[in-house]
């Protein structure tokens, strides 16, 4: 756990939050672990150099997010997430290798998409934030996206399948389920 706040909207700082990761991630290693587990969407910006600095296997919320889509067959994907997640292409260059493609929100919604992320961090979320986010997903799917991938861990706190009328694929409980099946192997 290594809050890294200022990423959900610039890479500010970015050489010195790559060092505290690749510290953290060499902890852990050294702590005994058999793998790790990034649960921030937009840390994977790092992924590379993170998976460089250590032997064990770092898994990838992106690859393991495409492998759920690919699975249900989707091959036009709407994306809610931070900036520098959309910016980065972070799901872009691991789906698209898979053929499928990335939809995004236009700037003027990713913005308020950023700042609900900002406020669920901040513990301030309203009710209105919800239906701005109901309302954004169903923009996306007017754009032609099958899907919508909650690219930020922060989303499912405040939205889930039930508000959505296309499939929703909540990268935290994607991640989850991936770590607790490569535990259970090693059990």
């Amino acid at each position: 756990n290594l809050p890294a706040p200022q990423m959900i909207a610039n890479l500010k700082n970015k050489d010195r939050l790559l060092e505290a990761l690749i510290q953290s991630v060499a902890k852990l290693e050294n702590a005994g672990a058999d793998f790790i587990v990034i649960a921030c969407n937009t840390v994977h910006y790092f992924l590379p150099e993170l998976r460089k600095a250590v032997m064990i296997p770092i898994v990838s919320i992106m690859e393991e997010v495409g492998k759920m889509v690919l699975k249900n067959d989707i091959k036009r994907v709407g994306l809610l997430a931070t900036k520098t997640t959309i910016k980065q292409k972070l799901y872009e260059s691991t789906l698209s290798k898979s053929g499928i493609e990335i939809i995004v929100p236009n700037e003027k919604s990713q913005d308020k998409v950023l700042k609900i992320i900002a406020k669920v961090i901040a513990g301030r979320v309203q009710e209105n934030d919800k239906i701005y986010l109901k309302s954004a997903i169903k923009n996306l799917k007017v754009k032609g996206a099958q899907a919508v991938i909650l690219g930020c861990t922060e989303l499912p706190l405040i939205i889930s399948q039930k508000d959505s009328t296309i499939p929703l694929f909540d990268t935290l409980q994607i991640l989850a389920e991936v770590a607790v099946k490569k535990s259970m192997v090693r059990i």
